[in-house]
């Protein structure tokens, strides 16, 4: 820090990296053994480390906090190909039927 007691930016940056990797660590779905774990190996990390380490918690974070509507997305479209393949069956049959009329009006 500066003089002033006014936290560089530099520092500024590495806080709230450090508190973006608390919040993360913290919303894992994991014992709290293996949660002081991670936050025992945060030190002996480098920029790089800490950096890739962000990326993959934030991916997971992202994952856990979609998973809902990641699920309700999917049966959603599990219905809808069901619905359009009972439309495909039904035009089918329908065509089929209108087929049979033809050669039998043309058999005449």
């Amino acid at each position: 820090m500066v003089d002033n007691q006014t936290p560089s930016v530099a520092e500024q940056e590495a806080m709230e990296k450090g508190r973006r990797l608390g919040f993360l660590i913290a919303s894992l779905d994991i014992s709290e053994k293996e949660r002081q774990a991670f936050f025992d190996l945060l030190p002996e990390m480098n920029a790089e480390q800490l950096d890739k380490l962000s990326v993959a918690l934030e991916k997971n974070y992202l994952n856990q906090a979609t998973r809902a509507e990641d699920e309700k997305f999917a049966a959603g479209v599990l219905a809808a190909q069901g619905e359009y393949e009972g439309s495909v069956k039904e035009a089918a049959k329908t065509a089929e039927e209108k087929i049979k009329e033809i050669e039998e009006r043309l058999a005449e």
